[in-house]
């Protein structure tokens, strides 16, 4: 059924960027993969952005409700303030390294689960589009149902909404806003043509 179709494709999909990642790429992928790289500390990239983050979530503490501020230079000053030994020894920390601490730590705890309200609706929007569509259109729903997932997924280390990464991931918020609304507009196009039909019958 299309369950398989879907899991089968996502697969040839991995196997595919496996391939066509460089080598630095794949060396990355196994330094994520090893549990070393999950102790806090400077010897890996993966640890360094485990101290940040815990960094980040005390300064998080100090102001919850309205956060310190947008940008890397407030980010920076704030981690110099506050952490100045971490800041001259790690590297790195220009920013929190993780998408959900850095709205918290910039505009405050409330915003970050706006956005994360934000989030679940529009890939709740794209799974139900995925279900109510076939051909076509199905594919490149899933598709960016799997972009969506992987941004967020990107998002647990980095920080999508940062300078010219930001325009990416608004241009594909976006589209999967215009593409969910319109295969959802056309089922319910499709289902209230087939009641005119019934009760015309």
């Amino acid at each position: 059924g299309k369950a398989v179709w879907t899991v089968a494709l996502l697969l040839l999909l991995g196997v595919a960027g496996w391939g066509l990642l460089p080598q630095s790429g794949r060396e990355r992928l196994r330094e994520v993969l090893e549990l070393k790289a999950y102790r806090p500390g400077t010897e890996t990239s993966a640890g360094a952005r485990l101290l940040i983050q815990s960094a980040t979530i005390a300064a998080v503490g100090q102001r919850p409700i309205l956060g310190w501020g947008y940008g890397y230079e407030v980010f920076e000053r704030v981690s110099a303030n506050l952490f100045p030994e971490m800041k001259r020894t790690t590297e790195g920390m220009s920013h929190s390294h993780n998408q959900w601490l850095e709205l918290a730590f910039e505009s405050g705890v409330l915003s970050a689960m706006a956005f994360f309200a934000f989030v679940f609706f529009r890939i709740a929007a794209l799974g139900i589009a995925l279900r109510s569509t076939r051909g076509t259109m199905f594919l490149t729903v899933l598709c960016l149902f799997a972009l969506e997932l992987a941004i967020q997924v990107y998002g647990l280390t980095n920080y999508t909404l940062r300078r010219n990464l930001a325009y990416y991931s608004y241009g594909i918020w976006i589209t999967s806003h215009l593409v969910a609304w319109l295969t959802l507009s056309q089922k319910s196009k499709s289902h209230a043509d087939e009641s005119v039909t019934k009760d015309f019958h």
